[in-house]
Order: C-alpha cells, then structure tokens, then sequence
C-alpha cells in the first residue's frame, strides 16, 4: 500500500499487453507498444479518450505509426482486422491441439495475474474495489 492509501499495482498488466501487441505486429518497437498501451488502452479506459495527441481513424493506410516522437495514431478498421485474423488464428491452433493450447495459456496467464496481484484471487475482490473508488475519488 502507497503513503496515500492507494494499492500499488506491479506493472503486469502493461507488460503482458506490450508482449500481445508485439505478438500481434511482429517487429513494433516496445516503445510504440508502450505508448500504444498508455496512450490508446489506458486513455480509452480510464478516461474515455486517447491521451497526449495519439489519435484514433479509419480508412487510411496503416495500423499504427508514429505522429511525433511520443504519439501514434491507430487505424481501428485495420487494427480490428489484424486483431480478428490473430484471434481465427489462435482459435485454430485450440481446435488443433485440442484446447491444449488453451488450458497452457490460461494456466500461464494465471499464475503469472495472481503472483503479482494476490489480492485478486477467486473471491477476493475487496483490493480491486478499494484501488478503482481511490482512482474515482481522486482529488486531481
């Protein structure tokens, strides 16, 4: 717990998602992941809107590029594309293995959630509740 009652939460949920994103664009610079994961996920969110001058558009060219050093701009028909072609992808490699694939991951995703974030375990969610009303009630 942070001096100002707040729960500190460890950085996994940025780095799981910077490693998807970087699974899902082979190649994408962590920084644009990073940026992608604070800017685009976080914004949306938290905030209901992109941060910095990262922006949302569709009907051009790309997925992602950079506006400025520390902004994108994402392309949501084309990411929605990218994203549903991984998705067919993996849902074809869980009815080949025969959901082996699945339970590995899940149990990978599991283990890795609950040691940073025991406090969220099944049927604990007093820490979660208590971190989300501190995030509410922010006095900013």
């Amino acid at each position: 717990v942070r001096p100002n009652g707040r729960i500190r939460i460890p950085p996994v949920n940025r780095a799981t998602y910077k490693a998807f994103l970087e699974t899902l664009f082979p190649g994408m610079p962590e920084k644009m992941a990073g940026i992608f994961y604070d800017h685009i996920r976080c914004g949306i969110l938290h905030s209901a809107q992109t941060k910095g001058k990262s922006n949302l558009t569709a009907g051009v060219d790309y997925v992602v590029e950079y506006v400025s050093p520390v902004d994108i701009s994402i392309d949501v028909v084309n990411f929605t594309e990218k994203l549903f072609d991984w998705v067919d992808c993996y849902r074809q490699q869980l009815i080949d293995n025969g959901n082996v694939q699945f339970e590995q991951d899940l149990a990978s995703y599991r283990d890795v959630h609950y040691r940073h974030y025991p406090d969220r375990a099944p049927g604990s969610t007093r820490a979660a509740f208590i971190n989300k009303m501190h995030y509410v009630c922010r006095d900013e």
